[in-house]
């Protein structure tokens, strides 16, 4: 198990496919930096001490635990990229050349529940929208499924979010931002939403409620897909 969370993260393979007050500097890299640690995430602060970290049974243990987060300068994320070549290509879909600095929390308890988290600050707020809209767009998609989608802006933050489950399924997605920066945290699971609402709870951040989806008529879901032709442009 803690091998497979320490080679998701080297690898990147990340999945992209909370109710309480807010305010700014909840959003930002090293703010979820700072709880994924008080939530006793194994913390690297380069991706040598990752690498290097793989075969110490302990570390494993304590990362299959309790997950793992790292915090890298956009540069380095680009040069591990690069490095990796192709077994870095998942880390495509969130790495931006417009990031200063991004933080990545993952969090596996059994194969069948993970949650990831990534925070990233942009040096222009213009940069810092544009990427939030791409996710805050991919939310907008399950609205076709009877999903309510709950967003607006509280304290400073504007946000989007959803939680839902069909079937056994579990979903929970949720995207902010203060400006500068965005902060994504993505919960999958066959059990419950109970750690994407703990973990909002923690950073003090708004998060949809859960709600069981209805029947989805398959006409309709056409119909809705149509206005988010675009939505991972």
């Amino acid at each position: 198990m803690s091998k497979k969370i320490l080679s998701a993260a080297l690898c990147g393979a990340l999945l992209f496919s909370l109710a309480g007050c807010s305010g700014k500097g909840k959003v930002t890299p090293d703010a979820l930096y700072s709880y994924a640690k008080s939530d006793g995430a194994v913390a690297f602060d380069n991706i040598d001490d990752i690498e290097d970290s793989v075969d110490d049974e302990d570390i494993e243990e304590e990362i299959g635990d309790n997950g793992v987060v790292m915090k890298l300068s956009i540069d380095d994320l680009m040069d591990l990229i690069e490095e990796k070549n192709g077994d870095m290509s998942s880390f495509n879909q969130f790495a931006n050349k417009d990031m200063d600095v991004i933080t990545l929390y993952l969090k596996r308890s059994s194969s069948n529940n993970q949650i990831t988290a990534v925070a990233a600050s942009f040096e222009d707020e213009d940069d810092a929208e544009d990427y939030y809209d791409k996710y805050a767009d991919q939310i907008k998609m399950y609205k076709s499924f009877g999903a309510e989608i709950d967003d607006g802006e509280d304290g400073g933050i504007e946000y989007s979010t959803v939680a839902a489950s069909y079937g056994g399924e579990h979903i929970g997605m949720a995207v902010y931002t203060d400006g500068t920066n965005v902060l994504i945290i993505v919960q999958m699971s066959t059990r419950d939403l109970d750690d994407i609402h703990n973990m909002c709870d923690g950073l003090g951040l708004p998060m949809a409620e859960s709600r069981e989806l209805d029947d989805v008529d398959d006409d309709d879901d056409d119909d809705d897909y149509d206005d988010y032709d675009d939505y991972d442009d």
